[in-house]
């Protein structure tokens, strides 16, 4: 499990290697596409498990991440998951009817090259920091219920162990038999 997931466009790469350099040096762990994806491995797949298994979701605004179909992907698959969004803005010159309105819901914090980093920074991992407890139980948990629902269906042990579905509507419906009955 990692504590960050970097989503990004490609022609804000020089800042977030920044951004990622400097949550290294804080003790974070950040899953950055340009180092976590084997070459031989499926992309989009690799994305969606360092989505899944960090704490929470950053998202670099720029005019370029809001306009990239793989960002909006990213959010989508980050917000179906319930992770906790963090919008860092970059660079401004985007359309506001363009921002995914699960990213519309947080406040935002401000890294343009005019506010100073440090500040900036400072105010990230305080963020990061907040409610880190609920955070960290809920990815945990997340991590184990998608591995249980890839790997319980290729059991034959755990299919055994199921009840048979006359037992299953046996087992939902009986009470409301009994009180139809009474």
């Amino acid at each position: 499990m990692t504590d960050v997931f970097i989503s990004y466009s490609r022609k804000d790469k020089a800042f977030v290697q920044v951004l990622n350099q400097a949550l290294v040096d804080s003790k974070y762990d950040a899953w950055v596409d340009w180092e976590n994806i084997p070459l031989t491995a499926d992309w989009w797949d690799e994305i969606k498990s360092g989505i899944e298994a960090a704490d929470t979701f950053v998202f670099v605004i720029s005019p370029d991440s809001i306009a990239s179909k793989v960002c909006g992907q990213e959010v989508d698959h980050a917000v179906e998951h319930n992770k906790r969004l963090v919008p860092i803005v970059y660079r401004e010159g985007f359309d506001m009817s363009l921002v995914c309105p699960a990213l519309g819901k947080s406040n935002w914090l401000f890294f343009k090259e005019d506010n100073d980093f440090d500040t900036a920074f400072h105010s990230l991992v305080e963020t990061l920091n907040t409610d880190l407890d609920h955070v960290k139980v809920h990815t945990r948990l997340l991590v184990r219920a998608l591995e249980w629902e890839i790997t319980a269906w290729r059991c034959p042990v755990i299919r055994l162990w199921l009840p048979p579905s006359i037992h299953l509507v046996t087992t939902l419906f009986s009470p409301i038999a009994t009180a139809a009955f009474q």
